[in-house]
This record gives C-alpha cells, sequence and structure tokens, in this order.
C-alpha cells in the first residue's frame, strides 16, 4: 500500500488518502478506487478494505475463477469491484507478456468473456493499448 516513489512520510499512502478524503466535505461527492493485484492475500490488503473507497479496480485479470474470488469477499461487504481485462489481440500481445497475461481462458471469446465478467462483478474496464480498431470490433459484439 505504501507508495513506492514517495517515503512513508510523505502521506501519500492510498488506503490513508482515501481514509483523509472520507473526513472532509468532498465525501460522499466523489468516489475513490483503490488497485488490487488479480490475486490478492485479503489479509495483507486489509489496511485498503478498512480505507472504505467505494470499491476496488483489480489489475489486469485473465480468468473468471480471479474475478468469482474477488468479488464474493469484497461485494458482500458493499464495495464495487471493477476487474480490468485486456483485450487479446496480437498488437497488444507486447502488453500481455510485460503482464505476464495468460489470456488463453477468453482469447477466441473476448465479448464473452467480458459479458461472463460484468454479470459477476457488474462492472467491467476493457484496455487495448495497440489496438484500438480490435476494441471497435469487440465492444460491438457485446
Amino acid at each position: 500500500d505504501p507508495s513506492k516513489d514517495n517515503p512513508y512520510d510523505s502521506g501519500l499512502i492510498p488506503s490513508q488518502v482515501v481514509q483523509d478524503i472520507s473526513k472532509t466535505e468532498f465525501y460522499g461527492k466523489v468516489k475513490l478506487f483503490l488497485s488490487l493485484p488479480s490475486n490478492p492475500n485479503f489479509e495483507k490488503i486489509q489496511k485498503k478494505i478498512t480505507a472504505a473507497p467505494s470499491g476496488f479496480m483489480t489489475q489486469v485479470i485473465h480468468s473468471s475463477q480471479q474475478v468469482k474470488r474477488i468479488s464474493e469477499k469484497l461485494r458482500l461487504q458493499g464495495f464495487r469491484v471493477i476487474p480490468c481485462i485486456l483485450l487479446p489481440s496480437e498488437k497488444n500481445e507486447g502488453s500481455a507478456k510485460f503482464l505476464n497475461l495468460d489470456w488463453s481462458e477468453y482469447k477466441d471469446t473476448p465479448a464473452e468473456f467480458i459479458k461472463e465478467i460484468h454479470q459477476i462483478s457488474g462492472d467491467v474496464l476493457i484496455t487495448s493499448p495497440s489496438d484500438f480498431a480490435f476494441a471497435k470490433e469487440t465492444l460491438k459484439k457485446i
């Protein structure tokens, strides 16, 4: 949870920032989300949960099981969960390799996978950093 780029005494620890903002006049006027790994250790992210953000945005996921596990734990506590999906295309392979992402579960049917993830979590964030044409075609199928 501490920032890797700032010293601990900077006060810029994401969960603490959420807690601090919740004590200001901005509380209720903005929705704050914290990030989660795609396979979080719930004991290690307890500070994030205790900070009580509006919800959590995941790092790029590669399976519906990851989303089910996160959603079952956090949605029951009233948090929104926004899984992030990297669209599987040749142009996005560099990003997938950099993220060590295995998109074999949805490579052939990304639109169906997106629908499934949305059904599980109620939200989804789609990214396609290097292939906007594929993103457009995929969105047409949803």
